[in-house]
């Protein structure tokens, strides 16, 4: 199965919730397809048209259609914000990295949610990739698994 997926941080989510959630020892799961929210459903029909088995994933804020495999992730923001903007996420940043995501966002009021965790992570001489995970891993641990769950009962009816 292909899935379609946008941009690092979504792929990142995604991946936990996978991990977590499901054991592929019997299955191929193939994933790495991003880009923007047309590219993401451009390489889903391509895959659908030439035979693969495919579902496309994408931010909460963009919609679902699953009669066409288009799932999204839980919540109504963009994934970005989603899990910068809960308390979880800001504790984490507190806890782990002495970061007070609330001064941030007060002084930056029009910053693009995609900014976010770049600016953040330059600040801080950091990784990206380790401080996305970071507040990732505080925001699904706070949420629980009734926030994944309608979204990982679809890829599961699609895997198996």
């Amino acid at each position: 199965i292909w899935a379609s997926v946008k941009r690092s941080l979504f792929i990142r989510i995604s991946s936990i919730l996978t991990l977590r959630k499901f054991s592929f020892k019997n299955h191929s799961f193939y994933g790495g397809i991003t880009g923007d929210a047309k590219a993401v459903l451009s390489a889903h029909k391509v895959l659908i048209k030439s035979g693969k088995k495919s579902i496309a994933v994408r931010d909460a804020d963009q919609g679902v259609d699953k009669s066409q495999n288009i799932f999204a992730l839980p919540g109504s923001l963009p994934p970005e914000k989603e899990v910068f903007c809960s308390k979880a996420s800001k504790l984490k940043l507190s806890e782990l990295y002495r970061f007070d995501a609330e001064a941030f966002l007060s002084s930056h009021p029009d910053m693009d949610h995609h900014e976010y965790f770049p600016r953040i992570s330059g600040k801080l001489s950091c990784s990206r990739e380790v401080l996305e995970s970071d507040c990732i891993r505080g925001f699904l641990d706070d949420v629980g698994d009734d926030w994944s769950r309608d979204l990982c009962e679809n890829i599961k009816k699609q895997i198996i």
